[in-house]
């Protein structure tokens, strides 16, 4: 209300009495919030109780920005995504080619529209059946497709993705895929840029010629397993420099899947894995509860409603 009698001074000041300026002025007063605003009175009222109406409205959503970043810091935004940016993610039409844990984040997205499934309330500190049942039509995804694609290994999965944007870019405003903790250690040729089979360089080559499509890049995840996972470890560290030095859109699956809520990091043999409290598996990686699938699927939210333009 300050900002809205501040706006009435100064209009007061620069139009002159308040017959002169009664007309309905527009104010953005944060990303994604704005009001319209009509003052009326005499000067002494202005200044201490105005007559004015304020009509909330949708301000048109700025232009996409370029590349940032989506990682474990990025839940807590979900619940500041002005409504303005919900209604422009829910516009966007995205494809996301994936395969199970894809899956278990299609199924946390659901929870967010309706979380009525007992299965979508367990993994909190409270029971299930205490966690009362809510309806939020705000967060329908309707036009997201995450499309079940299997896991033909990481040459399989950037070749697909290649294939996607070729064949299908016109249908989507942006695509994306995933490498998995399954990806053997020749993952690190996909930096290459040797010619010899599909690396980045394949993948930069069909975005150049498709550039109506917005690409977003993902790291991949590491399972609470035994199993030597450094290579996955080194396949991430160069996807977020690639991110960086490129300007890119990084979706960090890795690192919010590796803190829990409380921002605290989980490791295993001194990499960052799945933490305990999202997954019963010991050398897998799926989200295995509904809190570890709203969690990716709210950061989900906020990597879409960036692409909507929207800068928290």
């Amino acid at each position: 209300m300050r900002n809205i009698q501040s706006a009435c001074l100064i209009l007061a000041f620069l139009f002159g009495p308040a017959p002169l300026f009664a007309q309905p002025v527009t104010l953005d007063l944060a990303p994604g919030q704005a009001v319209r605003v009509t003052c009326a009175g005499d000067w002494a009222n202005l200044i201490t109780s105005p007559d004015l109406t304020a009509d909330c409205v949708e301000p048109e959503p700025p232009e996409p920005g370029t590349g940032f970043v989506i990682d474990h810091t990025s839940v807590a935004l979900f619940d500041q995504i002005p409504p303005a940016y919900l209604a422009a993610a829910r516009d966007l039409r995205v494809l996301f080619r994936t395969a199970s844990v894809g899956q278990n984040i299609s199924g946390g997205l659901n929870c967010l529209v309706n979380n009525s499934p007992n299965f979508c309330r367990a993994g909190y500190t409270v029971p299930a059946p205490q966690i009362p049942i809510v309806s939020r039509p705000q967060y329908d995804r309707t036009r997201w497709l995450l499309e079940a694609r299997g896991n033909p290994g990481w040459y399989g999965k950037v070749t697909d993705f290649i294939t996607q944007v070729e064949t299908r870019s016109a249908s989507f405003d942006a695509m994306m895929w995933k490498q998995s903790y399954v990806d053997d250690p020749s993952i690190i040729n996909f930096w290459t840029r040797a010619g010899t089979g599909p690396d980045i360089g394949d993948v930069e080559q069909a975005l150049a010629t498709h550039p109506s499509t917005r690409a977003v890049f993902w790291t991949a995840a590491i399972a609470k397993t035994p199993v030597n996972m450094q290579h996955i470890a080194t396949f991430n560290g160069t996807m977020r420099l690639y991110a960086t030095e490129n300007n890119a859109v990084l979706f960090d699956v890795a690192d919010i899947e590796s803190h829990r809520p409380d921002g605290s990091l989980c490791s295993t043999g001194g990499l960052p894995t799945i933490c305990a409290e999202y997954s019963v598996e010991t050398s897998g990686g799926h989200l295995t509860n509904g809190m570890a699938q709203q969690r990716l699927a709210q950061a989900f939210w906020v990597l879409v409603a960036r692409l909507a333009g929207w800068q928290p």
